[in-house]
């Protein structure tokens, strides 16, 4: 326990260290180091080459060496890590970087902690200029108590499993707790764990290059082979010939990081030190990472890590493209490939690998396709044949299916990264990606890159998804003035690719979205209940407020035909979706079989006239027009769409809704509704769920499914004179364009409804008239040249009279 009163630093010993750092023999150790070291060597190079009088000088600059060498190593290695004598004594807890920045005031604390290349790396990373926070922190009276931060730091290292309190203790704690770091850090929407990630990413960063030049170590060491290993193993002629030799290729440039993967690895480990039928199929889609749990197991055989028989054993791909193109024919290709496993068998120190190897375990001859199932069959029996295939899952099936070899193979399936496992990912590859392209990439935008390419690029595994985004977004910033990749860059280029509304909203969506509904009645008379329930659910998904898991909404428009559910739709996808024609329009009479759930989703042959339009229009209003005419089964297609917000299609993909609006419309109960005209709205919504549940038209489940159910009221003549109004204006604005002025009057609007108006059929009637009554005679004026440019004109009359007022 850390008591207050017994905080004490003249008696904690990692002051004796910053104490002996202020003398310059210790502060430049290692720079005098240096200087003697190279001094020694020139003087060793003209003693033997020019003057042997340099012979004296050599053993001063030597020795020298040799006092500051033991100076720096007995400081950094007594000194900066003394015991700890009293746990109760919080400055005993402290290491060198804090105890050397340490200050009562939390400011002046702070502010000398940040002098230090691993904080401008952090700072910089985050989007945050490190000069403006210290230049803050040194003019700002301090109101922090020192007591609150150690203790929080100290819990901070104790969290992470530390003995001492680090520097990157203090600021993660600092980051939520300052009065400074936490407005600084809320102002650029940093999180402590944030903060914790970067230090991580930094310190995995400096460990792998200290690594590199401890050429002591065994992982360096055993780099540089034994003529023991290679003797010991057979030789393999042809098999080089075809291959590429993983083991060696990262022998040369390195074992690259594994992220993630781990039960797979081990796994895969397993089966293959099995003493019988030790072949192994990774199966999972491309992209997961399946190659990259071959390439941890070459570095774990490698550096002898890995199970005992499986230790030191290369890890070779066979080519078999490559050796494909240099055959003439089927039986040449199955000698070369019967005498490379021969050799596999022989050598003892092998373990083959196939990548895509489904397009090679056909299990049948087909035209212009390679089948080598009976080759590879008479080897997969043996112990002395590891191999590793890679497939996805259609692959697998027919794998499986083939008899000669899928018995013989041990499926393990491969999963995406978790988003977490992504960001290490991505951050273990971004400084090739800054070498590349010249440019810093930040934390903040790595971590829009994984939310944004889970949330709006569902249908591809993480990581490539990510690291595809992540090159995209560089190579864009590249051909621009900036610096640092940022957030907002990557919602710039997802917005773009995708077609989808998202990041900081300009002035002219945020008008749209806040008079979304007077903007969609200036098209739609009536139904307001419908345009609130629509408007809103766009509101609520632009703002980040609702769940990311569903479509942005889902509704069930019932009412007789005519009132305005299918012109609803269109209203929304002209005004929000910027055009009719991202609306994707399925007629679900049209699927009133069990068959037609292929022609909805697609099947292993074709893509489904759904599932691909919503593929290439991510973003869209999809209007499921009579949904009451469908076949039941195909009804249940869509329950876990409107649930799950995606669906697999006939190919195996998962395609994505979350960024659609689904409307569905239905007329079912039409003449209830017409009977019961006098019964409320919600009352009659009531009544009418309940027919559709007897009558087995919908099953609750189905309906509960949808965000909200909307009832379409039968329209009465007043609004029937309304939406004469809008058709009317419709061919008025047209007839403007051609320099003809049409005057619409109340005369007319009555004479159509007085003819159209009819129950049953609502605003169709009406549009039939005008278009019989009105366009029809308007168009005869036109092409009779009666109406020229310049002309005014009316209809009138019951008779629809073309009058010229002009």
């Amino acid at each position: 326990m850390v008591i207050k009163e017994k905080f004490n630093t003249s008696s904690a010993l990692i002051f004796n260290a910053v104490t002996m750092n202020r003398f310059i023999i210790f502060r430049k150790a290692r720079l005098f180091k240096t200087i003697f070291f190279l001094l020694f060597v020139i003087s060793l190079f003209y003693f033997l080459i020019i003057d042997d009088s340099f012979v004296g000088l050599i053993f001063l600059f030597f020795s020298f060496f040799l006092i500051f060498f033991q100076i720096e190593y007995f400081f950094n290695l007594k000194l900066k890590y003394p015991k700890i004598k009293d746990s109760e004594n919080i400055a005993e807890l402290f290491n060198f970087d804090v105890a050397r920045s340490f200050s009562t005031d939390t400011c002046k604390f702070l502010y000398n902690l940040l002098d230090d290349s691993d904080f401008t790396f952090v700072f910089s990373r985050l989007g945050i200029d490190i000069k403006e926070v210290r230049t803050l922190l040194k003019t700002t009276k301090d109101n922090d108590d020192i007591w609150t931060l150690l203790l929080g730091s100290l819990k901070e290292s104790k969290a992470r499993g530390g003995v001492r309190i680090k520097k990157n203790d203090v600021l993660i704690f600092a980051s939520e707790n300052h009065f400074i770091l936490k407005e600084v850090f809320k102002a650029y929407d940093v999180s402590s764990d944030d903060v914790r990630n970067v230090f991580s990413w930094i310190y995995n960063m400096r460990k792998k290059e200290e690594n590199k030049k401890k050429f002591w170590k065994w992982e360096n060491l055993i780099k540089k082979g034994s003529l023991a290993k290679d003797w010991a193993s057979g030789y393999t002629i042809m098999l080089d010939k075809f291959s590429i030799n993983w083991t060696d290729y990262f022998k040369r440039n390195g074992f690259p990081d594994i992220i993630g993967h781990k039960k797979q690895i081990e796994e895969t480990e397993r089966v293959l030190a099995k003493s019988n039928i030790n072949n192994v199929l990774l199966v999972g889609d491309p992209g997961v990472g399946r190659v990259c749990i071959i390439r941890a197991l070459a570095k774990k055989m490698f550096y002898g890590t890995s199970l005992a028989n499986l230790n030191y054993k290369r890890v070779i791909e066979l080519d078999i493209p490559f050796l494909i193109a240099n055959v003439d024919n089927n039986e040449e290709l199955e000698n070369i490939l019967d005498h490379i496993f021969r050799e596999v068998v022989n050598s003892g120190n092998t373990v083959l690998f196939i990548n895509d190897i489904h397009n090679f375990l056909l299990g049948e001859s087909k035209p212009g396709k390679v089948d080598i199932s009976g080759v590879l069959a008479n080897y997969l029996p043996l112990a002395s044949f590891p191999i590793i295939g890679i497939t996805d899952y259609t692959g697998y099936r027919n794998i499986n299916n083939n008899s000669s070899v899928g018995s013989f193979f041990e499926k393990i399936d491969v999963f995406e990264l978790s988003p977490a496992d992504t960001i290490i990912f991505l951050q273990r590859q971004s400084i090739n990606m800054e070498f590349k392209y010249r440019k810093i990439i930040s934390y903040q935008a790595i971590k829009e890159i994984v939310a944004c390419s889970e949330r709006y690029i569902p249908e591809e595994p993480f990581p490539k998804k990510a690291l595809d985004l992540l090159d995209e977004a560089m190579m864009y910033i590249s051909q621009t003035n900036e610096k640092t990749l940022l957030p907002e860059h990557i919602r710039k280029i997802v917005s773009r690719k995708m077609n989808i509304p998202i990041g900081v909203m300009d002035t002219q969506e945020k008008d749209i979205l806040m008079n979304l509904e007077s903007l969609i009645h200036k098209r739609l008379i009536n139904q307001e209940s419908a345009v609130k329930e629509i408007s809103s659910a766009l509101r609520r998904s632009r703002s980040d407020i609702s769940s990311y898991d569903k479509p942005i909404g889902s509704f069930l428009f019932i009412g007789p035909t005519g009132v305005g559910k299918t012109e609803t739709a269109k209203a929304l996808a002209e005004v929000y979706f910027k055009n009719v024609r991202n609306m994707i329009r399925i007629d679900m009479s049209e699927f009133q079989t069990l068959g037609d759930i292929e022609r909805l989703i697609g099947s292993s042959s074709r893509e489904g006239i759904l599932t691909s339009q919503v593929k290439q229009k991510p973003f869209s209003l999809v209007l499921l027009d009579e949904l009451e005419k469908a076949h039941s089964d195909v009804l249940n297609v869509f329950l876990q769409i409107l649930d799950e917000g995606s669906v697999t299609d006939g190919l195996g993909q998962k395609v994505d809704f979350k960024n659609c609006i689904i409307i569905a419309t239905s007329n079912a109960g039409s003449n209830l509704i017409l009977e019961k005209d006098n019964m409320s709205g919600e009352s009659l919504k009531l009544e009418l769920l309940n027919y559709f549940f007897k009558e087995s038209i919908f099953k609750p489940e189905f309906i509960n499914r949808f965000s909200s159910v909307i009832l379409f009221e039968p329209l009465s003549k007043e609004h029937l004179l309304d939406i004469a109004q809008l058709i009317l204006n419709r061919i008025k604005n047209n007839l403007e364009e051609k320099g003809i002025e049409f005057e619409i009057t109340e005369e007319l609007k009555k004479e159509i409804v007085n003819i159209g108006y009819n129950p049953v059929f609502g605003a169709r009637e009406i549009k039939r008239v005008i278009q019989d009554k009105v366009e029809n005679t308007l168009a005869d004026g036109l092409i009779s040249g009666t109406i020229k440019k310049g002309s005014t004109v009316k209809i009138v009359g019951s008779n629809f009279e073309l009058v010229l007022t002009n």
